[in-house]
């Protein structure tokens, strides 16, 4: 069977792993397209045997990234989750736990440049759906950043060190993540997520290359 290969980064992005593209290495039709995504991560199958999705949600992901055409960000990253046993790809929600990897993604793909001396880097990216209503992860950072600060009505629920910057681990559902708060004379100046991301497979995932045409044929019999 012939086969098209398209460039694909998989990457551990905090508790979930996905699989990284370049929107110019997709089709530009968006039902194409998620027929596309659908056969590289194997959906729909409960095992996704037939693809790299993994067989569970936290790893049946997508991030879709381009150079971004605004002045305000480096790049756009369009998340999208492929149902792992559905012939179907949701682009409704977001994700913060890839959207770890997105930065090391654009290194990679050289959309932005990498540090210099061991520096940090940031990038700017914008995320094109519509917005949430509300986000519960934001409550927990809330209640995170509540349990560091002496004298909160909370702080006796949590134990850390000594020190301007503090680290609490919160856990969740599917995993854990990491608050960094940092306090000067007192007052809080700064509170945020922790995620790490790290580069799993740089290479190419192959798809039937009769998927890639505006008339299919049925790769499975």
């Amino acid at each position: 069977m012939a086969q098209t290969r398209i460039p694909c980064v998989l990457m551990r992005g905090g508790t979930s792993k996905g699989a990284y593209f370049l929107a110019q290495d997709l089709p530009d039709q968006p039902v194409l397209c998620d027929r596309v995504l659908l056969a590289a991560m194997g959906s729909p199958d409960a095992r996704q045997i037939d693809g790299i999705g993994g067989g569970d949600s936290l790893t049946s992901k997508v991030a879709i990234i381009r150079q971004s055409l605004r002045s305000n960000a480096d790049v756009d990253y369009l998340f999208a989750k492929v149902i792992v046993d559905e012939p179907r790809v949701d682009y409704g929600q977001n994700c913060g736990n890839i959207l770890a990897g997105v930065g090391p993604f654009a290194i990679e793909r050289g959309l932005v440049a990498p540090p210099h001396a061991g520096g940090a880097l940031s990038t700017r990216s914008f995320i094109p759906h519509r917005c949430h209503t509300s986000i519960g992860v934001f409550g927990a950072v809330s209640v995170a950043a509540a349990c560091l600060i002496p004298g909160s009505v909370v702080a006796d629920l949590a134990c850390v060190g000594e020190g301007t910057v503090k680290h609490l681990s919160i856990e969740h559902p599917t995993g854990e993540f990491t608050v960094e708060l940092r306090l000067r004379d007192g007052q809080l100046v700064s509170c945020g997520l922790i995620r790490t991301s790290r580069l799993l497979f740089d290479g190419a995932v192959c798809i039937p290359e009769a998927l890639w045409s505006s008339n299919p044929v049925d790769c499975t019999e």
